[in-house]
C-alpha cells in the first residue's frame, strides 16, 4: 500500500520535476523521456498542463501541442486545456483552422453557449478573415464573408446568453469596422443603436 500511495508519486513527481527543468535548459528530447517516465510510473494531470504551458513559452509549439493532445486524449471534457490549446493555435501558430476544430470537437459539441470558447472562437474568426485579406493576390471573398459572419454569430449568442459588455460591444464594433474594410458598404446606422 506504501508503495502505491506514497513510493509512485513521489517518484513520479521527482520525475516530472526533472524534466521540467530540462526545458527550462532547453534540452527537450531529455525533458520529453523523462515525462515518459514518470507518466508511465504515475499520472498527475497538473503535469501535462506545466509541461504544455513550458513548451509553448520556449516557443516549441509543436511540443506543446503534443501535451495537450495528450492530455485532452486522457481528459476529453478538460475544457481549460481546450481553450489553453485552441488559444495557442489560434494567437501562437496561426493556424486558425486547428483551432476552431479544438474548440468545436472538445468544448462546443457538448457545451454550446460556452462564454470563453464562443468569445475565442469570435477572436479566431476575425482573425482569420484579416488574415485573409492581407493574401498576395485575390482574396477568397466568400470565405471571408464566412468567417464574419460566423463571428457576427457566435458574437450575438454570447450577448443573448451572457448579457452585453464592454468587452462584447467592442468586438461588434471592430466586426462592423472589418466588414465595411471589406467591402460591406456603410454599417454606421447598424453601430448607432449599439
Amino acid at each position: 500500500v506504501g508503495y502505491n500511495l506514497v513510493y509512485r508519486p513521489l517518484k513520479a513527481n521527482s520525475l516530472y520535476t526533472e524534466g521540467y527543468e530540462a526545458i527550462q535548459d532547453r534540452r527537450y528530447p531529455e525533458s520529453g523521456q523523462l515525462f515518459k517516465q514518470a507518466d508511465d510510473v504515475w499520472r498527475m494531470k497538473g503535469w501535462y498542463y506545466r509541461y504544455a504551458r513550458a513548451y509553448s513559452d520556449a516557443s516549441q509549439y509543436g511540443l506543446a501541442a503534443d501535451k495537450y493532445q495528450e492530455l485532452l486524449g486522457s481528459w476529453p471534457k478538460d475544457t481549460q486545456a481546450a481553450l489553453e490549446y485552441a488559444a495557442m493555435e489560434s494567437v501562437k501558430r496561426q493556424n486558425y483552422a486547428r483551432a476552431e476544430d479544438i474548440l468545436t470537437q472538445y468544448v462546443l459539441e457538448r457545451d454550446y453557449f460556452n462564454q470563453e470558447a464562443l468569445l475565442l472562437a469570435v477572436d479566431n474568426s476575425m482573425a482569420r478573415a484579416d488574415f485573409e485579406e492581407q493574401r498576395y493576390g485575390e482574396p477568397d471573398t466568400a470565405l471571408i464573408q464566412r468567417l464574419y459572419e460566423d463571428a457576427r454569430r457566435r458574437l450575438g449568442m454570447v450577448m443573448e446568453h451572457h448579457g452585453r459588455s464592454d468587452g462584447y460591444l467592442e468586438r461588434m464594433l471592430t466586426y462592423f469596422m472589418r466588414v465595411e474594410r471589406a467591402g460591406a458598404g456603410d454599417k454606421s446606422a447598424d453601430v448607432l443603436p449599439l
